[in-house]
């Protein structure tokens, strides 16, 4: 065996100690930290890893495997469907059966009734993505003069942030060659409410810059990354870091830092096609 398929086969063993857990207690709320902390992940990078492996964010595994469980039980046991409910991990009854519908649309006590309905996971749509090997180099840290945006991700104006910076790079003559469209996400989506989620929208600069209203000024940390290279629409970015976290990341005998991964946007979307945006993607190492 091979580095890299001892490598991959570490990361899988590592994974299937969190989803026997979460088998095992799903009567349990889970704690997102005591998981990682179990598969001895970094917090930052668990939820991208266990998705990649997975197939699905840790959250949504952990209700499909109740939902899964109590269709099973229904079919293969009397027991009250309260009961059911509770030992799965519902606060009530009326919730497993509100997720029970979403998930098989049919209620849990329909389902009953009729044991030969036949019910599956919707199928989901997968899109095939190429990546290149990724270069890996140490980079310098970078001064960049940002404004913060709150909220779900696909939500946000961009647009009109980087406007904004433009401005102030204008008035306060700060442009140069080499500035750079970058964007840094601070919080995770599946730990952090949606409205409280923090992105950083950031113009790389050379030249000194003081926090003037809403516009901060940031250091990037510097440090050694993995640079990939992406070329398409920004819609399937999530598929691409699957990729790098279930297929680069194992094989690679590397291991990952603590700081943030942050995504540097090459051309502009107003006038390129989708299918030709280039976009790379750096990923902190140790």
């Amino acid at each position: 065996m091979n580095n890299s398929d001892s490598t991959r086969n570490e990361y899988i063993k590592r994974i299937n100690i969190v989803v026997e857990y979460i088998e095992s207690h799903l009567d349990e709320d889970m704690d997102l930290c005591k998981l990682a902390s179990m598969a001895n992940f970094s917090q930052f990078h668990f939820h991208r890893i266990t998705k990649a492996f997975l197939g699905e964010p840790i959250y949504a595994f952990i209700a499909r495997t109740r939902v899964e469980t109590a269709a099973r039980l229904l079919r293969y046991t009397n027991d009250e469907i309260s009961d059911i409910a509770y030992r799965i991990g519902f606060e009530t009854p009326s919730s497993l059966s509100r997720a029970f519908r979403k998930h098989y649309g049919i209620s849990p006590i329909n389902y009953r009734k009729n044991i030969k309905f036949k019910i599956m996971d919707p199928v989901r749509k997968t899109v095939t993505i190429e990546l290149k090997k990724p270069v890996i180099s140490v980079i310098e840290p970078k001064q960049a003069i940002y404004i913060r945006l709150l909220g779900e991700y696909k939500s946000l104006d961009f647009g009109s942030a980087w406007q904004s910076l433009w401005g102030y790079v204008k008035s306060e003559k700060l442009f140069s060659a080499g500035i750079e469209h970058i964007a840094v996400y601070i919080d995770d989506p599946h730990v952090t409410d949606v409205n409280k989620l923090r992105t950083d929208i950031c113009l790389v600069v050379r030249k000194p810059a003081v926090a003037k209203k809403e516009i901060g000024v940031k250091t990037i940390e510097g440090g050694k990354y993995a640079k990939f290279t992406y070329i398409g629409s920004y819609e399937h970015l999530g598929e691409v870091y699957d990729k790098i976290y279930s297929e680069w990341l194992p094989n690679s005998n590397e291991t990952l830092g603590d700081r943030s991964c942050y995504e540097k946007y090459c051309n502009n979307p107003m006038n390129t096609a989708p299918e030709k945006l280039r976009t790379e993607i750096y990923l902190p190492l140790k």
